[in-house]
Protein backbone atom coordinates (compact mmCIF):
# COMPACT_ATOMS: atom_id res chain seq x y z
CA UNK A 1 0.00 0.00 0.00
CA UNK A 2 1.29 3.59 -0.79
CA UNK A 3 1.47 5.40 2.13
CA UNK A 4 3.94 8.18 0.98
CA UNK A 5 0.86 10.98 0.94
CA UNK A 6 0.81 10.02 5.26
CA UNK A 7 4.27 10.41 5.55
CA UNK A 8 4.58 13.84 3.93
CA UNK A 9 1.24 15.28 5.39
CA UNK A 10 3.69 14.19 9.06
CA UNK A 11 6.57 15.15 8.12
CA UNK A 12 4.97 18.81 7.20
CA UNK A 13 3.21 18.44 10.43
CA UNK A 14 6.63 18.83 12.17
CA UNK A 15 7.28 22.29 10.01
CA UNK A 16 4.85 24.34 11.89
CA UNK A 17 4.73 27.11 8.87
CA UNK A 18 5.36 27.46 5.53
CA UNK A 19 5.22 28.74 2.17
CA UNK A 20 4.53 26.23 -1.05
CA UNK A 21 6.12 27.72 -4.04
CA UNK A 22 3.04 27.40 -6.51
CA UNK A 23 2.29 27.86 -9.99
CA UNK A 24 -1.06 26.32 -10.12
CA UNK A 25 0.04 23.06 -12.00
CA UNK A 26 -0.72 19.57 -10.70
CA UNK A 27 2.44 19.15 -8.23
CA UNK A 28 2.22 22.22 -6.61
CA UNK A 29 -1.43 22.17 -6.09
CA UNK A 30 -0.99 18.98 -4.74
CA UNK A 31 1.62 20.07 -2.33
CA UNK A 32 -0.53 23.19 -1.43
CA UNK A 33 -3.62 21.07 -0.74
CA UNK A 34 -1.05 18.48 1.22
CA UNK A 35 0.46 21.26 3.28
CA UNK A 36 -2.97 22.84 4.15
CA UNK A 37 -4.58 19.50 5.08
CA UNK A 38 -1.35 19.23 7.78
CA UNK A 39 -0.96 23.23 9.12
CA UNK A 40 -4.34 24.51 8.08
CA UNK A 41 -3.98 28.52 7.74
CA UNK A 42 -0.33 28.41 8.50
CA UNK A 43 -0.12 27.94 4.81
CA UNK A 44 1.26 30.54 2.50
CA UNK A 45 1.24 30.13 -1.34
CA UNK A 46 3.56 31.86 -3.22
CA UNK A 47 3.55 32.66 -7.06
CA UNK A 48 6.37 34.00 -8.63
CA UNK A 49 5.04 35.98 -11.45
CA UNK A 50 7.85 36.25 -14.57
CA UNK A 51 7.60 37.37 -18.25
CA UNK A 52 7.16 34.00 -19.54
CA UNK A 53 4.13 32.93 -17.76
CA UNK A 54 1.15 32.46 -19.89
CA UNK A 55 -1.79 34.37 -18.91
CA UNK A 56 -3.64 31.33 -18.89
CA UNK A 57 -1.54 29.67 -16.52
CA UNK A 58 -1.54 33.02 -14.32
CA UNK A 59 -5.25 32.58 -14.01
CA UNK A 60 -5.62 29.13 -13.45
CA UNK A 61 -3.43 29.78 -10.43
CA UNK A 62 -5.94 32.58 -8.92
CA UNK A 63 -8.60 30.15 -9.56
CA UNK A 64 -6.74 27.22 -8.18
CA UNK A 65 -5.66 28.94 -4.92
CA UNK A 66 -8.93 30.51 -4.45
CA UNK A 67 -10.67 26.91 -4.51
CA UNK A 68 -8.28 25.78 -2.32
CA UNK A 69 -8.53 28.66 0.33
CA UNK A 70 -5.40 29.31 0.64
CA UNK A 71 -3.94 32.77 1.13
CA UNK A 72 -1.68 33.86 -2.11
CA UNK A 73 1.23 36.17 -2.57
CA UNK A 74 2.59 37.09 -5.87
CA UNK A 75 6.42 37.89 -6.21
CA UNK A 76 7.21 39.61 -9.43
CA UNK A 77 10.01 39.60 -11.73
CA UNK A 78 10.64 41.37 -14.93
CA UNK A 79 13.17 40.23 -17.65
CA UNK A 80 16.50 42.70 -15.76
CA UNK A 81 16.05 40.11 -13.10
CA UNK A 82 16.13 36.85 -14.88
CA UNK A 83 19.76 37.32 -16.72
CA UNK A 84 20.62 34.90 -19.54
CA UNK A 85 16.83 33.51 -19.75
CA UNK A 86 15.93 35.07 -22.86
CA UNK A 87 19.27 34.11 -24.25
CA UNK A 88 17.55 30.19 -23.99
CA UNK A 89 21.33 28.70 -22.80
CA UNK A 90 21.95 25.71 -20.80
CA UNK A 91 22.07 27.41 -17.89
CA UNK A 92 18.42 29.01 -18.83
CA UNK A 93 16.33 26.96 -16.29
CA UNK A 94 19.24 27.00 -13.48
CA UNK A 95 18.95 30.77 -13.80
CA UNK A 96 15.65 30.99 -13.79
CA UNK A 97 14.59 28.89 -10.81
CA UNK A 98 17.58 30.57 -8.89
CA UNK A 99 15.85 33.96 -9.33
CA UNK A 100 12.61 32.77 -8.52
CA UNK A 101 13.54 31.18 -5.38
CA UNK A 102 15.39 33.91 -4.32
CA UNK A 103 11.95 36.03 -4.74
CA UNK A 104 10.00 33.45 -2.58
CA UNK A 105 12.29 33.58 0.20
CA UNK A 106 12.48 37.15 0.37
CA UNK A 107 8.35 36.88 0.88
CA UNK A 108 8.75 33.71 3.21
CA UNK A 109 11.34 35.94 5.25
CA UNK A 110 9.32 38.99 4.97
CA UNK A 111 6.53 36.67 6.40
CA UNK A 112 8.15 35.24 9.07
CA UNK A 113 8.14 31.77 7.60
CA UNK A 114 11.36 29.98 8.25
CA UNK A 115 10.61 26.51 5.38
CA UNK A 116 9.84 26.93 2.02
CA UNK A 117 8.54 24.22 0.12
CA UNK A 118 8.62 23.24 -3.99
CA UNK A 119 6.45 20.50 -5.94
CA UNK A 120 9.44 18.18 -7.02
CA UNK A 121 8.33 14.60 -7.06
CA UNK A 122 10.37 11.24 -6.32
CA UNK A 123 10.30 10.54 -10.20
CA UNK A 124 11.86 13.92 -11.30
CA UNK A 125 14.96 13.41 -13.15
CA UNK A 126 17.51 15.71 -11.96
CA UNK A 127 19.82 15.33 -14.95
CA UNK A 128 16.16 16.99 -16.74
CA UNK A 129 15.52 19.35 -13.67
CA UNK A 130 18.50 21.90 -13.12
CA UNK A 131 16.28 23.65 -10.96
CA UNK A 132 16.95 20.95 -8.64
CA UNK A 133 20.54 22.68 -7.86
CA UNK A 134 19.27 26.11 -7.39
CA UNK A 135 16.27 24.64 -4.44
CA UNK A 136 19.40 23.15 -2.33
CA UNK A 137 21.45 26.57 -3.21
CA UNK A 138 18.77 28.40 -1.41
CA UNK A 139 17.54 25.67 1.00
CA UNK A 140 14.06 24.91 -0.50
CA UNK A 141 12.60 21.95 0.55
CA UNK A 142 11.46 18.61 -1.52
CA UNK A 143 8.96 16.94 0.73
CA UNK A 144 7.30 15.12 -1.89
CA UNK A 145 10.87 14.34 -2.96
CA UNK A 146 11.62 12.67 -0.06
CA UNK A 147 8.45 10.88 0.84
CA UNK A 148 8.62 8.76 -2.14
CA UNK A 149 5.41 11.17 -3.98
CA UNK A 150 5.15 10.10 -7.28
CA UNK A 151 3.90 11.42 -10.59
CA UNK A 152 1.14 9.02 -10.72
CA UNK A 153 -0.14 9.48 -6.89
CA UNK A 154 -0.12 13.04 -7.76
CA UNK A 155 -2.63 12.69 -10.61
CA UNK A 156 -4.51 10.40 -8.45
CA UNK A 157 -4.52 12.80 -5.12
CA UNK A 158 -5.50 16.05 -7.26
CA UNK A 159 -7.81 14.17 -9.53
CA UNK A 160 -9.83 13.28 -6.09
CA UNK A 161 -9.92 17.32 -5.12
CA UNK A 162 -13.01 18.02 -7.36
CA UNK A 163 -11.77 21.55 -8.09
CA UNK A 164 -13.66 23.37 -11.38
CA UNK A 165 -10.86 22.85 -13.37
CA UNK A 166 -8.91 20.02 -14.86
CA UNK A 167 -5.11 20.54 -14.20
CA UNK A 168 -2.38 18.95 -16.19
CA UNK A 169 1.36 18.96 -16.56
CA UNK A 170 2.62 22.31 -17.63
CA UNK A 171 6.10 23.91 -18.79
CA UNK A 172 7.72 27.44 -18.73
CA UNK A 173 6.78 28.63 -22.44
CA UNK A 174 10.49 28.89 -23.52
CA UNK A 175 10.70 25.55 -23.87
CA UNK A 176 9.03 25.59 -26.49
CA UNK A 177 11.98 26.67 -28.70
CA UNK A 178 15.15 24.92 -29.29
CA UNK A 179 17.48 25.48 -26.28
CA UNK A 180 19.89 27.66 -27.67
CA UNK A 181 18.07 29.69 -29.58
CA UNK A 182 17.37 33.00 -28.48
CA UNK A 183 14.00 33.93 -27.39
CA UNK A 184 12.65 37.41 -27.55
CA UNK A 185 9.16 38.48 -25.93
CA UNK A 186 7.32 39.05 -29.45
CA UNK A 187 7.86 35.09 -29.80
CA UNK A 188 6.52 34.23 -26.26
CA UNK A 189 3.79 35.91 -27.45
CA UNK A 190 3.42 34.45 -30.75
CA UNK A 191 3.54 31.36 -29.61
CA UNK A 192 0.99 32.07 -26.29
CA UNK A 193 -1.72 32.92 -29.36
CA UNK A 194 -1.19 30.63 -31.69
CA UNK A 195 -1.59 27.78 -28.48
CA UNK A 196 -4.76 29.49 -27.74
CA UNK A 197 -6.28 29.44 -31.41
CA UNK A 198 -5.10 25.19 -31.26
CA UNK A 199 -6.81 24.92 -27.94
CA UNK A 200 -10.43 26.52 -28.77
CA UNK A 201 -10.36 24.19 -32.16
CA UNK A 202 -9.11 20.70 -31.28
CA UNK A 203 -10.11 22.21 -27.13
CA UNK A 204 -7.26 19.96 -25.66
CA UNK A 205 -6.16 20.45 -22.28
CA UNK A 206 -2.32 19.26 -23.02
CA UNK A 207 -0.36 20.87 -25.98
CA UNK A 208 2.68 22.42 -26.70
CA UNK A 209 3.55 24.24 -29.86
CA UNK A 210 7.12 23.41 -31.01
CA UNK A 211 8.89 26.01 -33.00
CA UNK A 212 11.98 26.43 -34.05
CA UNK A 213 12.27 30.17 -35.97
CA UNK A 214 10.74 28.52 -38.89
CA UNK A 215 7.42 28.62 -40.49
CA UNK A 216 6.78 25.42 -39.50
CA UNK A 217 5.22 24.27 -36.40
CA UNK A 218 5.18 20.50 -34.41
CA UNK A 219 2.32 20.25 -32.47
CA UNK A 220 2.70 17.94 -29.06
CA UNK A 221 -0.36 16.70 -26.92
CA UNK A 222 -0.82 13.98 -24.89
CA UNK A 223 -1.29 10.19 -25.91
CA UNK A 224 -4.98 10.90 -24.77
CA UNK A 225 -5.56 13.78 -27.11
CA UNK A 226 -3.83 13.40 -29.90
CA UNK A 227 -7.04 12.11 -31.81
CA UNK A 228 -8.38 15.68 -31.03
CA UNK A 229 -5.66 17.08 -32.95
CA UNK A 230 -5.71 14.54 -36.02
CA UNK A 231 -9.77 15.14 -35.96
CA UNK A 232 -9.79 19.28 -36.02
CA UNK A 233 -6.41 19.14 -39.25
CA UNK A 234 -9.02 20.87 -41.58
CA UNK A 235 -10.13 23.59 -39.01
CA UNK A 236 -6.06 23.24 -37.93
CA UNK A 237 -4.98 23.68 -41.48
CA UNK A 238 -7.10 26.48 -42.39
CA UNK A 239 -6.42 28.42 -39.15
CA UNK A 240 -2.78 28.18 -39.54
CA UNK A 241 -2.54 28.64 -42.89
CA UNK A 242 -4.59 31.65 -42.25
CA UNK A 243 -1.65 33.11 -40.42
CA UNK A 244 1.08 31.95 -42.07
CA UNK A 245 2.38 28.64 -40.42
CA UNK A 246 2.16 24.82 -41.99
CA UNK A 247 2.26 21.86 -39.16
CA UNK A 248 2.28 18.67 -38.28
CA UNK A 249 1.37 16.74 -35.34
CA UNK A 250 3.94 15.04 -33.01
CA UNK A 251 3.58 11.43 -32.35
CA UNK A 252 5.88 11.47 -29.50
CA UNK A 253 3.34 12.09 -26.33
CA UNK A 254 3.30 15.18 -24.03
CA UNK A 255 4.50 13.68 -20.43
Amino acid sequence: MDNSLSILRNRIKGLGKVAVCFSGGLDSTALLNLSKEALGDNVTAVMVDVPMLSERIRDIALIVASRLDVRLVTAKLEWEDLEGVLENGPDRCYNCKKAMYKAIRKVSNDHNIRWVLNGDVADDDPKERPGMRAAEEEGILSPMRDAGVTKERIKEYVGSLELPLDLVKETCMLMRFPMGMAVTEDDLETVEDIEYGIRSIAEVKQLRVRMDGSRHLRLQTSAEEISKLRDSEEDLSYYLDSIGYTYEIMNVPYQ
